[in-house]
């Protein structure tokens, strides 16, 4: 393990202006929402005790809220209070630089202007170039990510080691005698997962020279001129993350480029991109979801704009005019609150 200059993030973190615009990124759209008007209320008083929990090494983590999610797959979902969610936000406003600095070109997902579009820009193209994609796909991913091996990662990177020891009680936070797994909702969670495979990227790059290629978070697709040589490169893949990682992939998909690929709730075909049946079908329940949330008062017509313009732009990025115009026909027709949106 390499030995970093030892660096004084505890006192940027516990910075008053830094749990100020810590509170302000947890609140963001749900300011409605009981425990963040109680915590408000009270507001320098909580701020003081977060700052002294940072400040001690102290922290108050692993107050979840569980339920389960099966949209797009079955997962229960730890949700922090909102206390630990300000707590987050104030640890990667500090430590997100490292995080960014520690990834290659080849990675999307927890990045600035590195999210889902940018990735289907990039693999549209790809697609329309080369014969060949292998997909790879972990096999539960998040509950195999092993915690030693994790926090390891977090030593060589983080230059305070207090702060990996924050890192370390969050992530152990969920359930403590597990050696695997992350609990799923924390905003750290998704940096932790996201750099744990920066080293898989690297691999890809520098050993097995590949040209183009692209991880969303767990999801990985390698487009090539050859076909054999794909699949070299998934079998001196596959070894590389179970020996190094511990973590297992699900059977490799290979096929040429004129067969459909299925990539963060698109299909691409050559350099056509559509969207998959079950992303329409979310799109359709998520909207009229939303709208009924509105209409009992639960959610205001700001949060109701945002969240529904979000779902139409998801589904605009695909070849998808037609399907919009029949859907927003025929949802007009009913009593849905959906002026505000466009075709």
């Amino acid at each position: 393990m390499k030995t970093l200059e030892p660096i004084d993030l505890i006192s940027q973190i516990a910075n008053t202006e830094n749990l100020l615009l810590a509170f302000y990124k947890a609140r963001k759209t749900k300011d409605h929402r009981p425990e963040v008007q109680n915590y408000r209320k009270n507001l320098w008083q909580n701020l003081a005790i977060l700052k002294n929990e940072i400040e001690t090494g102290n922290i108050n983590v692993g107050n979840y809220n569980y339920f389960t999610i099966t949209d797009p797959k079955k997962r229960e979902i730890c949700a922090a209070s909102f206390h630990e969610r300000i707590l987050h936000h104030a640890i990667m406003n500090v430590c997100h630089i490292y995080f960014e600095e520690f990834q290659t070109e080849n990675s999307f997902a927890s990045r600035i202007n590195r999210g889902t579009y940018a990735a289907l820009e990039l693999a549209s193209q790809y697609n329309a170039k080369y014969q060949w994609y292998l997909k790879l796909d972990f096999r539960k991913y998040f509950n195999s990510i092993n915690r030693e091996i994790l926090i390891n990662q977090l030593y060589e990177l983080i230059p305070d080691t207090r702060v990996v020891l924050m890192f370390s009680k969050i992530i152990y936070s969920d359930n403590p005698a597990s050696e695997t797994g992350l609990p799923i909702g924390n905003l750290t969670s998704q940096y932790f997962a996201n750099h744990f495979l920066a080293i898989a990227d690297k691999f890809a790059q520098n050993e097995l020279k590949t040209v183009a290629y692209i991880r969303y978070m767990d999801d990985v697709v390698i487009w090539h001129t050859s076909k054999y040589d794909l699949m070299k490169i998934e079998r001196k893949y596959r070894n590389f993350v179970q020996n190094t990682l511990k973590l297992n992939l699900k059977p490799a998909c290979l096929n040429t480029t004129s067969q459909p690929l299925a990539f963060l709730g698109y299909k691409l075909t050559g350099n056509k991109i559509a969207l998959l049946k079950r992303s329409k079908s979310r799109f359709e329940k998520q909207l009229i979801k939303k709208n009924r949330l509105l209409e009992k008062n639960v959610i205001s017509q700001n949060e109701f704009v945002r969240c529904a313009n979000s779902l139409v732009a998801f589904v605009k990025h695909a070849e998808t005019l037609e399907y919009r115009k029949t859907f927003f026909e025929k949802i007009n027709k009913g009593n849905y609150c959906m002026e505000a949106l466009t075709v």
